[in-house]
């Protein structure tokens, strides 16, 4: 299995919505299966 971590910078009125939204969102054969809200230059990971 192949794990791969993608930095997001979004709106911050946007941020809970993704955290809602992105997971098990399917991506060209690839299923996102975390997404986590983070402090610094990047909002989700």
């Amino acid at each position: 299995m192949i794990y791969a971590y993608v930095l997001i910078e979004a709106e911050p009125t946007r941020v809970q919505d993704l955290i809602k939204e992105l997971p098990d969102m399917e991506l060209d054969g690839s299923v996102i299966k975390q997404v986590h809200a983070v402090t610094g230059r990047y909002d989700l990971i």
